[in-house]
């Protein structure tokens, strides 16, 4: 391994208030879309602090949404056995969508439960939802009946869901301040991102909506413009999780392991060695003469990794293995409108 200088310097700093710490896997990608939300909130009341939004939430209503999927694939004639069990995969636009139908609600009023149980809920929950698909083949349930008792499931695995909120806080300038609304109002009221204002804009391989370097220039103006960007990636290639480094030149495989393994960015996406695997948040961008050198991630692995939380990736990286970002309509428009 040579010798490296890392920089977290950038000239475009959106977020420096602190991380999250995930606790599930499989929830990366419903931390990456709240980060971008809890950072607008905190700059609509004015605090200062890590202020973090409940993905316990979140992940209610995305299983509950997921498991009347499920049954109503039943109904209309699919074969439950060859359907896949309701699980916490989702993308960008789905946790957005889920937030502008149900809201959201700070942290502490609803934590997440699922880890004060000895069995993992999203078994109980799918065991479930297949006897409902026998229940349904056989005319011994409805759709309504069973869905009662998915609510009953995920309310005692998860956590019953805060009809109205009585947050307190603090504000930049050490005033106290309390308010109450419900989940949506609250969500409407200080967050207000909105599922028909943005696109999850791909730069996968055949199926690629934009090249790497469109998509670098997407997620640039979005941080120029202020707004923090919820990003798709492989985070496993050529990375130092705990130093917080995401870069290409950082390991040389050839001289640490004997083998080349180079390969164009294509071929990695055709042949499988690039893929998916992690959601992050793009919080910041260090710009030369107008182009990206580098950017400011933060993961939701706690503040012990990386900087304080954070990674730093260098424009390279980017264009390797970024894969997908929520980038606003009107910058994609725009784009568009250039090319």
């Amino acid at each position: 391994m040579k010798k490296y200088h890392i920089s977290h310097e950038y000239n475009i700093d959106l977020w420096s208030r602190g991380v999250c710490e995930e606790d599930e896997e499989g929830k990366d990608c419903v931390y990456a879309v709240l980060n971008v939300m809890r950072a607008k909130i905190a700059d609509k009341l004015s605090i200062s602090s890590n202020f973090q939004l409940s993905t316990g939430y979140v992940k209610f209503f995305l299983l509950y949404r997921k498991s009347g999927d499920f049954l109503a694939s039943v109904i209309n004639g699919a074969d439950p056995a060859k359907l896949e069990d309701v699980s916490l995969d989702c993308t960008p636009m789905q946790v957005l969508e889920i937030c502008e139908k149900y809201g959201a609600v700070p942290l502490n009023s609803m934590p997440d439960n699922s880890h004060h149980h000895k069995t993992d809920v999203l078994i109980v929950l799918n065991n479930r939802l297949r006897l409902g698909a026998m229940q349904l083949k056989q005319g011994t349930a409805d759709f309504k009946s069973i869905m009662a008792e998915v609510l009953a499931v995920l309310a005692d695995g998860i956590g019953e869901p805060p009809e109205e909120i009585n947050f307190t806080y603090r504000k930049a300038d050490g005033e106290i301040a309390k308010l109450s609304a419900s989940p949506v109002d609250f969500y409407s009221g200080y967050c207000g991102m909105r599922a028909e204002d943005y696109s999850l804009v791909c730069a996968y391989n055949s199926d690629a909506q934009v090249s790497a370097d469109v998509l670098m220039r997407l997620v640039s103006r979005q941080l120029e413009g202020g707004e923090q960007v919820a990003f798709g990636c492989d985070e496993r290639q050529q990375s130092m999780q705990m130093l917080g480094i995401l870069d290409t030149d950082f390991i040389d495989t050839e001289d640490s392991f004997g083998t080349d393994v180079r390969m164009s960015r294509e071929d990695k996406l055709s042949y499988g060695v690039t893929r998916l695997t992690r959601y992050m948040t793009f919080d910041g961008v260090q710009l030369e003469n107008g182009r990206a050198v580098r950017f400011k991630v933060q993961d939701c692995r706690g503040a012990e990794t990386g900087a304080d939380g954070h990674y730093t990736m260098s424009a390279d990286w980017f264009c390797q293995y970024v894969l997908s970002a929520l980038i606003r309509r009107e910058l994609t428009e725009s784009e568009s409108d250039e090319s």
